[in-house]
């Protein structure tokens, strides 16, 4: 939902590419213009306008998602990134969007934007109860968001409203939303950088069930008004998900971030690299909690072939002989896969009265030229002989005594035999042309 809206203000700020300087009515003269004539572009590009309606300050209509695959490629113009097949979830879904001229000093214009109708697979999927809940959320304009867009259309500015509500049902829902904020700036009627903010996001049931998401901020830069050179971030204080039985997950300071730049000797291929932190975890079980400290993340794909990712983005989804052609040129690029680092370091087990140093790892994976999807789809074994792994893993003594004691694991560590190394084991693993090595002994 909250992807859809912002969508459509995102459309909504492309559609408004004016710089003023006339009088107020000109102002206002110039921009029914510009909406109109974007209006029409919208219709032509795979939205249906619906019961709209000008006056002299203002205008209303709704935008009907009708045709996902046109939507697809007109947002993709407007540096919104969306596959056709995330398009689709949205067709039938309606969106009511009131529009002010000059309302205040800042804004050129402002824009309250609601949903009046969900998608029709969302109602298509959804039962009686669900069907009232939806029904809720339409009448009473939860999902309402504002923009603001300043008088020169190099920045916007908004929110979404503040929800304190509860769903009536058997096990009744309560809602909260608290400071959902956000902001962007614009060139030559593109987004090239955005930043928001959620105080804290709140669901529970009467039953116990809670999801709590608190204190999110992001950002995202786009350089060179192209998608492939952009850095983008957030942090989270705290997610919790827990059942009736209190069995879940609750993550403390988590940091995300990732950056994607073309490579300079053709412009042809892409390189990207997600970096995650995570202070603490604590996964609770019927047997008990599972504690881990200091989680980080470092991945990284280097030569991606562009020419096969946009290719990807604008298939159909049953064509899947497209799809094959695409994945051929993307590996025909020779992509390479690393996981530069996987640790944690400090695990305590429900079992464990303590915490114990825990693990480092790092992994490189490459694949063949040649795959071929057709052949693996044939007979899914080709794909050992495709793709060659190597892997170096270090774990705590203490944390290999753990592992060996799971019964699930017993076996495995049996026939894998470590390097020790002071008070280290280690892994080192090659796979390559169907062979596979740990610390240099074949095994297959």
């Amino acid at each position: 939902m909250k992807k859809f809206l912002t969508i459509i203000s995102f459309v909504l700020i492309g559609i408004m590419g004016y710089y003023t300087a006339f009088g107020a009515d000109k102002i206002k003269e110039k921009l029914k213009i510009y909406v109109n004539k974007e209006v029409q572009v919208l219709q032509a590009n795979g939205f249906a306008i619906e019961d709209r309606n000008i006056t002299d300050e203002s205008e209303s209509f709704v935008i009907n998602y009708q045709d996902p695959v046109k939507i697809s490629k007109y947002l993709k113009t407007k540096n919104i990134e969306i596959t056709q097949e995330e398009s689709a979830e949205f067709k039938g879904m309606r969106i009511a969007t009131k529009i002010k001229y000059l309302d205040g000093i800042y804004s050129a214009l402002s824009a309250d934007i609601y949903p009046v109708t969900f998608s029709e697979e969302l109602m298509q999927s959804a039962n009686d109860k669900e069907h009232a809940i939806l029904k809720k959320l339409l009448d009473e304009k939860t999902l309402l968001m504002h923009i603001d867009i300043n008088k020169l259309f190099s920045s916007f500015k908004g929110y979404f409203k503040d929800i304190n509500t509860t769903i009536q049902s058997d096990d009744p829902l309560h809602i909260l939303s608290k400071n959902f904020l956000f902001s962007g700036d614009l060139e030559e009627q593109k987004i090239v950088s955005s930043r928001n903010s959620i105080e804290k996001i709140l669901m529970e049931t009467k039953s116990g069930s809670r999801l709590l998401l608190e204190k999110f901020s992001g950002n995202y830069k786009q350089k060179k008004q192209n998608a492939y050179n952009y850095s983008s971030g957030y942090t989270i204080d705290n997610i919790l998900y827990s059942d009736a039985d209190k069995i879940g997950t609750h993550l403390e300071k988590i940091s995300v971030n990732s950056f994607g730049k073309e490579k300079e000797a053709n412009k042809k291929s892409l390189f990207t690299k997600l970096l995650l932190h995570i202070n603490n975890a604590n996964v609770t079980e019927p047997k008990g909690e599972h504690l881990f400290e200091n989680i980080d993340l470092n991945l990284s794909v280097d030569n991606i072939n562009i020419a096969a990712i946009e290719k990807i983005s604008n298939l159909d989804e049953n064509d899947t002989k497209g799809y094959n052609q695409a994945y051929q040129m993307l590996f025909a690029s020779s992509p390479l896969f690393k996981v530069e680092e996987f640790s944690i370091k400090r695990v305590k087990e429900p079992s464990q009265q303590e915490m114990v140093d825990g693990f480092t790892s790092n992994a490189t994976l490459t694949v063949e030229k040649t795959f071929d999807p057709k052949m693996i789809e044939q007979n899914p074994f080709a794909l050992l002989s495709m793709v060659g792994i190597d892997a170096h893993i270090k774990l705590s003594q203490k944390l290999y005594i753990l592992l060996q004691r799971r019964p699930e694991l017993t076996l495995m560590t049996l026939m894998f035999q470590p390097r020790h190394k002071q008070k280290s084991v280690i892994f080192d693993v090659s796979y390559k042309n169907g062979s596979l090595k740990i610390n240099g002994k074949p095994l297959l």
